[in-house]
């Protein structure tokens, strides 16, 4: 279903993405002479921005049109896939996410609701989920390169390049003798690491038909993966700043409060708009209740957003209106809230598995 809304919503970037994707794949097969799979193996590296360099625009009429088609992919193509991508990407992080809130449930033994999990742990749980997806992708590579790869002959364009006509690769032995092209595990891991971060050094690259075949789905998600890594984060550091920030924020109130004391002068002070609005019964008198909430918001120690924001959780609370609220009324609140926060958790798990 979510696949189904991107496609209705993003329909005309998606024919434009296929058009650009077919152009660039017989433009290369056309031109320069590249198979499917190569020409369309070059694509995915312009769209993900890799850029290996194994495979390079030689004839004058190509590097003319490539000049103009990877600005047009950076635009549409590598925007279309991020979208796409990008939704299958949280569908993983999200059950990652649900499932590390169940695991924190358990080992917090003072934690009894995923929404309490989530209001506490959600930038770390982000991060950590996103970090998973991230090392996954570099771990699939490693091992399939490893062993799809061990040695290789390559074909076409690349193993001209690389002097392998005479390479047999019936055998890994054979392939050895005959001069092949190896992978160690380092190696592997070392091009996975690579690719994914789109440095795409371009010394150690896929050269195989399956190997390239592969890679194609592989480079996609694993530099999606990596971008939401990152991402997430900058969003778990910056979120720590900012509560360090309002911590701080706090201590300095509160230490103010603690030192500074009303003085003769603060009553020179007094704004009409204020005092008006908070003369709840306007008869000229504040109650000590109302002067409270008046010192507080005029001495900049609350916002008034944040008072009117109390008031109306008060509102809610106090559903008969009687002015007053009790514990279990609280607690009866609280409890509302907890469902309504899972069934809105349900209903966007139950949309993602669509």
């Amino acid at each position: 279903a979510a696949y189904k809304q991107l496609v209705t919503n993003h329909r005309f970037l998606l024919l434009g993405c296929l058009f650009l994707i077919a152009l660039g794949v017989v433009c290369g097969i056309w031109i320069e002479g590249w198979d499917f799979l190569t020409s369309l193996y070059v694509i995915v590296q312009i769209s993900t921005t890799i850029g290996y360099g194994d495979c390079t625009v030689e004839r004058p009429g190509m590097q003319l049109f490539m000049t103009f088609y990877v600005l047009a992919t950076l635009f549409v193509v590598a925007n279309f896939l991020n979208i796409m991508l990008k939704v299958l990407i949280e569908r993983q992080q999200e059950y990652m996410l649900h499932r590390l809130v169940d695991l924190e449930v358990v080992v917090h033994s003072r934690i009894f609701t995923q929404s309490d999990l989530r209001r506490r742990f959600r930038g770390l749980n982000e991060m950590v989920a996103a970090g998973c997806l991230f090392l996954f992708s570099i771990l699939i590579g490693t091992i399939f390169f490893k062993f799809a790869e061990d040695c290789t002959c390559s074909y076409g364009v690349s193993k001209s390049d690389f002097d392998l006509s005479e390479c047999d690769d019936s055998s890994y032995e054979t392939c050895m003798a005959t001069g092949g092209i190896a992978k160690t595990w380092i190696s592997s891991f070392y091009m996975s690491v690579i690719t994914v971060t789109t440095v795409g050094f371009g010394d150690l690259t896929p050269k195989s038909r399956l190997g390239r075949a592969c890679a194609i789905p592989w480079m996609l998600l694993g530099v999606v993966a990596t971008a939401f890594f990152l991402q997430s984060v900058s969003n778990y550091i910056g979120g720590v700043h900012k509560e360090k920030e309002a911590e701080s924020h706090l201590r300095r109130t509160a230490e103010s409060l603690d030192t500074r004391q009303a003085s003769i002068e603060s009553l020179e002070e007094i704004n009409q708009g204020l005092f008006n609005a908070f003369d709840v019964a306007k008869a000229g008198r504040l109650t000590k209740a109302e002067y409270t909430r008046y010192v507080l918001v005029q001495r900049g120690y609350l916002p008034i957003e944040v008072l009117k924001q109390i008031d109306d959780q008060f509102d809610r609370i106090d559903v008969a209106g009687r002015g007053s609220i009790s514990l279990d009324m609280i607690q009866e609140a609280a409890t509302r809230l907890e469902h309504q926060t899972a069934a809105e958790d349900n209903n966007q798990s139950e949309a993602i598995e669509l």
